[in-house]
């Protein structure tokens, strides 16, 4: 069985930052189903990205801001607003000390969480295009991110600078430019999409080791482990490859598809890694897919065979996903709470901005401001974001609304991690 208590964090086209957790089925023990546990509606724009870190979860949008809130004690606590244009991508680095952020405005900023202070920024980093994409290796001493250039810029996070650029704009076919980029689970691999094909470079040869084409245009990717990577693509379809490393330097290695599956009637919006099934009896793993139907399908995979666990409909349009692993985060942040060395140069010359929205005065953060604004809000728990779009609007994450009936036996089977800080409650 997958973790109890872990959660979906999807981005919408309707403004909202929807949030699911893997809880058992109220009739089903030994299965399980996908609850919404709140709705977020701090956005005046369609949300692009999302990221966890920590305790921390960030979201960006194409109202130019990054807004952050506590996932623990479900409440909305800051607000970035150093990008003049569109958030296309968020990354926290490993450990949770530095949330990295990408924007239309063709710049990359790299800041320290905590204190929220603007440790460095890049500008036109991508010959002036905008930044559509970035990863942070694993150990946290390198990024890659890929803009409309059509180049992979690698970056050393250590010396805070620009190290390697790879073009890949004579693969990318039909006008179809650089999708998405990813870091396997250890770091020895990352892979890239564009047009109907993904490339997956090996760190090891500083080379492409894998190609995998398909037949429709490719629209996700996402590593399952070192070895094994799922892409999904336009037509709803989804299919699942292994990985054999290069015999000989300088070759590309051997890739097999051990499963392909409809997962959506659209295309493949997002796809994400859960983890291995909690069982000890069986080798399996669960993912999750969002599509652009605006369903969310919770999947196992046991061998190369792909089961529909669960699934749920959103009511909108989905266009980024995150998962969070809430005991993980939470030790992280104990193991955080200590100083530690900064890793990053910083940059200087911080700017306070003010602005005044829906009713409350709020501080915004450019260039190396710290963001502590007055009166947290608390993330709204609603039947559905649709039926609650106008009052939203003017309530904004104020007040706990009815998700379920027999809410006392879902709450008995729901789990609390880490004594009790973060407990998925059923909606009053």
């Amino acid at each position: 069985m997958a973790k109890v208590g872990n959660l979906i964090v999807v981005g919408t086209y309707e403004e909202f930052v929807l949030g699911y957790a893997i809880v058992p089925d109220e009739f089903h023990e030994k299965k399980l189903t996908l609850v919404q546990t709140f709705a977020c509606h701090s956005h005046r724009a369609s949300v692009r990205s999302l990221a966890v870190g920590g305790t921390h979860l960030a979201s960006g949008s194409t109202d130019e801001t990054v807004r952050l809130y506590d996932i623990v004690n479900q409440v909305e606590s800051g607000l970035l607003t150093h990008h003049d244009g569109t958030v296309n991508a968020l990354a926290f680095t490993e450990n949770g000390s530095h949330l990295i952020t990408a924007g239309e405005d063709g710049t990359i900023a790299v800041i320290r969480t905590g204190s929220w202070f603007t440790e460095k920024k890049w500008v036109g980093t991508h010959s002036g295009s905008a930044v559509t994409g970035i990863s942070v290796h694993p150990s946290g001493k390198l990024a890659l991110s890929i803009g409309a250039d059509n180049r992979i810029v690698t970056w050393n996070l250590v010396k805070g600078r620009k190290a390697y650029v790879t073009n890949v704009s004579s693969r990318c076919r039909h006008g179809w430019g650089v999708g998405d980029v990813q870091w396997s689970p250890s770091g020895s691999y990352y892979a890239v999409y564009m047009s109907s094909h993904a490339e997956v470079y090996s760190v090891e040869i500083a080379g492409v080791s894998h190609t995998i084409s398909c037949s429709n245009r490719v629209t996700s990717i996402a590593f399952l482990d070192d070895n094994t990577i799922l892409v999904g693509e336009e037509s709803g379809e989804a299919s699942i490859h292994n990985l054999e490393p290069p015999s000989v330097k300088g070759t590309e290695g051997k890739q097999e598809e051990i499963a392909r599956f409809q997962a959506h009637e659209r295309r493949v919006k997002c796809a994400k890694y859960l983890g291995p099934v909690e069982d000890g009896s069986r080798s399996a793993l669960h993912f999750v897919t969002a599509g652009g139907s605006g369903r969310i399908c919770l999947w196992e995979l046991e061998e190369s065979e792909v089961t529909k666990v669960c699934e749920v409909g959103t009511g909108c349009r989905v266009t980024c996903m995150t998962v969070v692993d809430l005991e993980k985060e939470l030790k992280l942040k104990e193991e955080n709470e200590a100083p530690s060395k900064k890793t990053i140069p910083r940059d200087t010359g911080a700017k306070l901005k003010t602005s005044e929205h829906s009713g409350s005065r709020k501080r915004k953060v450019s260039d190396g401001q710290e963001s502590k604004p007055s009166n947290k809000k608390s993330l709204s728990k609603v039947n559905s974001p649709l039926k609650t779009n106008s009052a939203s609007k003017t309530q904004k994450n104020t007040k706990m609304r009815s998700k379920t009936s027999n809410s006392e036996k879902l709450n008995q089977k729901v789990r609390s991690v880490n004594a009790g800080k973060w407990v998925v409650t059923p909606l009053e």
